[in-house]
């Protein structure tokens, strides 16, 4: 409530004193103090409010710390890119100079409430009180250094298990089984496999308009393949794929056989009727694949199979909307001119992902399957 009452006060009285003007005065900005989330949080934090911090940064207060102790010292000493995207150039064409403008907690506020909030640019500039140009240098550089972080820490890793852990997993999806259904399942299944679609600019080039077209969305889009663990982490990910591929072509780029090459081969990993058969996935059957020679018991045993298999498979529909819903940003479309930093920032939030299901024990995969 702290943030829609002060965001509300800002816009009105921004507004009501400059109708006339499309931009955002850098003097009135000043005025700000450092933005609505520069005087909320330390009144969050010390009044100990999780719920209301997570609301926000979508962190609890002891995980974001945590991070930010890690973030400080790699924003602070990593080189800062003169531009990433055409529009970031300076009046001359080149770079801007190389200097932060915000704090390393004032960058990871700007950054975890625009991935979380996904508001448009002059909402974020009100509720953090910087300029265009600083907010757009800022989350770039953050980005990547908050990338660069997750990739090495275990809290944000997405590397495909160790023997033990698997065997958890397994024996996870086994006691879902059984307590929904009542059946004892002999396969060792450790996560789901499916595919995410997200909205993308429309690219000026024709030849790259036809390769983004999604005919499901009706869209330029975006592709991407997640394979969701029953612990509610994602195991791995192919981000930022064009958007005229399908599922089971996806595949060809994150190759189960070689992901899962250090686990034994009775481990495999539920997917639906789009993918192909592999020895490390396994699908239900679709209608037109049960043939006439098969009798009235082999069928009804096959579909009693099938329905556990797509009982297991939906985790990773949950967990795909669970990372949307979590992260708004999903809700923008992302940049066509960049392809680097739309994959940047959907990998981002997956490691994200990660770090709040590992610290906070939080997310419906993982509330499904804990028990």
């Amino acid at each position: 409530m702290y943030l829609v009452n002060l965001y509300i006060l800002i816009v009105e009285r921004y507004y009501k004193k400059r109708r006339k003007k499309s931009n955002i005065s850098p003097n009135y900005l000043r005025k700000l103090n450092g933005g609505a989330l520069h005087i909320i949080q330390p009144f969050v934090i010390a009044e100990g409010d999780d719920d209301t911090h997570r609301s926000l940064f979508r962190l609890d207060i002891a995980t974001y710390h945590s991070l930010l102790a890690v973030f400080e010292p790699v924003y602070n000493r990593a080189r800062l890119a003169r531009f990433r995207r055409i529009n970031d150039r300076g009046a001359s064409g080149y770079g801007r100079p190389h200097r932060r403008l915000c704090s390393a907690n004032k960058a990871l506020q700007i950054t975890l409430r625009k991935l979380a909030g996904g508001s448009s640019h002059i909402d974020t500039q009100l509720l953090n009180g910087v300029e265009g140009s600083v907010l757009s240098r800022t989350l770039h550089h953050s980005v990547t250094c908050l990338l660069q972080i997750l990739r090495h820490i275990p809290g944000g890793s997405m590397d495909m298990l160790t023997v033990a852990r698997a065997r958890k997993l397994a024996t996870m999806a086994r006691n879902y089984i059984a307590v929904r259904y009542g059946y004892e399942i002999a396969g060792c299944i450790i996560g789901a496999i499916d595919g995410k679609i997200g909205d993308r600019e429309r690219p000026g080039d024709d030849a790259w308009q036809q390769t983004n077209y999604n005919g499901k969305s009706n869209a330029h889009a975006a592709k991407g393949l997640v394979i969701q663990l029953f612990d509610g982490t994602y195991g791995a990910s192919v981000v930022n794929f064009i958007g005229l591929a399908h599922d089971s072509k996806i595949t060809t780029w994150l190759d189960l056989c070689d992901v899962m090459s250090h686990l034994p081969p009775e481990y495999v990993i539920a997917g639906d009727t789009a993918f192909g058969t592999s020895s490390r996935l396994i699908r239900p059957l679709s209608m037109v694949e049960y043939t006439r020679e098969m009798t009235i018991e082999q069928i009804s045993l096959l579909s009693d199979c099938c329905k556990v298999l797509s009982s297991l498979r939906i985790s990773s529909e949950w967990g795909i909307g669970a990372l949307t819903n979590t992260f708004r940003i999903f809700q923008e479309k992302l940049p066509a001119d960049d392809i680097i930093y739309g994959g940047e920032l959907w990998e981002l939030c997956m490691r994200l992902y990660n770090l709040m299901v590992r610290n906070m024990r939080t997310g419906q995969v993982y509330n499904v399957f804990k028990d």
